[in-house]
């Protein structure tokens, strides 16, 4: 009589372990749905965007498919096919509007003070890899030369910073050549009143995203980011 009910057990188990891999699978096709829009110079309009398309059953939800430039109010905006690592992203680079592959992928876009380059990753994150039915890949590291006209080096992780305050708001904007997804952790920002030695306070930390707001007041501090 105690065999049957230790296999029962072992049977329930089974059954709950279907059901949660079966939740995981429709759980990561479901992260496909949302479209991964890049507004890297975070001026409120975004440059480039990931396009979905339906799935076949029995999934259903849209899929990631490709990744374009997105040209209609700047027509120079434009990405590359996949890239090796230190290849060089600039005037001389071939450009085109849409990519389905996953891999260093070069980006042009116009900014507010110019035409940028830079470069971002695309990567499939369902289990190491893509049903057949999916193309394209998904934006997991993006950078770019804040110096308009500068080029960059297709994964060059360099950070680099400036700042805009807003007078009306007593507040600045801290905007990075990066977007903070492009870190496991984020990327905390830190603040201390003086040059030299001194302690290091976290102001916030960021997950997403080329820009920060952060308050000021009456004091001087120096900001640093710090992964």
């Amino acid at each position: 009589m105690k065999i049957p009910a230790v296999r029962t057990s072992r049977h329930a188990r089974v059954v709950i372990l279907g059901v949660l891999l079966l939740a995981g699978l429709f759980s990561g096709v479901h992260a496909f749905a949302s479209r991964p829009d890049l507004d890297l110079d975070a001026d409120a309009t975004a440059e480039f965007q990931g396009v979905t398309f339906g799935a076949p059953p029995p999934f259903g939800g849209g899929i990631f498919a490709s990744f374009q430039a997105i040209t209609t109010r700047y027509p120079t905006n434009a990405i590359t096919s996949p890239l090796s690592v230190g290849a060089v992203v600039g005037p001389d680079t071939g450009w085109g509007d849409s990519i389905s592959a996953t891999g260093l992928i070069g980006l042009r876009f116009q900014g507010r003070r110019g035409v940028h380059y830079g470069w971002t990753e695309l990567t499939n994150p369902l289990f190491q890899g893509r049903p057949s039915f999916v193309s394209g890949g998904w934006p997991s590291r993006v950078f770019y030369n804040p110096d308009p006209g500068q080029p960059i080096s297709a994964g060059d992780t360099t950070i680099r910073l400036r700042a805009e305050v807003d007078p009306g708001t007593g507040q600045f904007r801290l905007f990075m050549n990066c977007d903070a997804v492009s870190f496991p952790s984020g990327l905390a920002i830190q603040s201390r009143p003086a040059l030299g030695a001194g302690t290091w306070t976290q102001v916030t930390r960021i997950f997403n995203g080329f820009t920060a707001t952060l308050p000021v007041d009456s004091a001087s501090k120096l900001f640093r980011v710090v992964q």
